[in-house]
Parts: structure tokens; C-alpha cells; sequence
């Protein structure tokens, strides 16, 4: 296995870990800073949905084909940088595992990719900007309520 490939392999135990540290207590400071309505199911379902796609992107991405890489990078990877500023400016639990670990891996992997050619600068900045709208979206929508 490449370094490529076994940096993108580790996205899903890096959210496993995301998702350990959040969930002692983001449903309830959900419930205070969100919405009143977020329940511990609520965090389950979203959380278990987020895993089966860090693995199954993941599975598309290390095939080796640009596409399945970009679709990853585009829909998982480079909402790592906007789930650290989310977590880093509302002090919702999971800020250290966000910025700490995520946050590094999605650095590695657009420093790995770009020197294998899957990435330039132009994709990393059209994947950022799908990523922003992305998760501002499934935060406003499933955190807040508010689409």
C-alpha cells in the first residue's frame, strides 16, 4: 500500500476517533446552542451515516482511478478544514480530535496527492469551495434544524 492509499485508509479511524470524543457531549450542547430537538439518536444516526461514507469513499477513492480519488477529497477530505472551524469557533466538543488529527490528515493527503498529480491548485480550491457550502449545509440542516 502506498502512502496515498494508507493516508486515505486512515479518514475512517480518524472519525471513529472524531466521533468518540464529541459523543459524550454534543448532543447536549446541541440541544443548548442548536437546536432543542437534537437527540443522542440524532448524533447515532448522523455519525454512523458519516462513517459508511468516510469507508465507502475511501474504498472508491484508493482504486487508484482520479475520479473516485476527487469524489472523496470533494465530499469527505476538505470538510475536515470547515469541521475545525466549526468546532474551533462554536466550542462544540470535538474541537481537538477536528483540528488535531483531521485536520493534519487532510493536509497530508492534498500534500500526497498533489506530488502524485491527482490534485492541483485549482481542484484543492473547487474542492474547498463544494466542501464549505457542504457542511455548512448538513450542520445548518441536521445540528440546527434550520433547512
Amino acid at each position: 500500500m502506498n502512502a496515498l492509499d494508507a493516508t486515505l485508509w486512515a479518514f475512517p479511524p480518524a472519525f471513529a476517533l472524531h466521533v468518540a470524543e464529541e459523543a459524550p457531549g454534543f448532543a447536549q450542547w446541541a440541544r443548548r446552542h442548536a437546536s432543542p430537538d437534537y437527540t443522542d439518536a440524532d448524533f447515532a444516526r448522523i455519525n454512523a451515516a458519516g462513517f459508511a461514507l468516510s469507508v465507502a469513499t475511501t474504498a472508491l477513492a484508493v482504486r487508484g482511478e482520479r475520479r473516485g480519488f476527487r469524489l472523496h477529497y470533494a465530499s469527505l477530505t476538505s470538510q475536515a478544514v470547515f469541521n475545525a472551524v466549526f468546532h474551533a469557533s462554536t466550542r462544540a466538543p470535538g474541537a481537538r480530535t477536528a483540528a488535531g488529527v483531521v485536520l493534519p490528515l487532510w493536509l497530508l493527503t492534498t500534500a500526497l496527492a498533489r506530488r502524485r498529480g491527482l490534485l492541483d491548485r485549482r481542484t484543492i480550491v473547487a474542492s474547498l469551495a463544494v466542501g464549505g457550502p457542504l457542511h455548512a449545509a448538513a450542520v445548518a440542516h441536521q445540528v440546527y434544524r434550520a433547512i
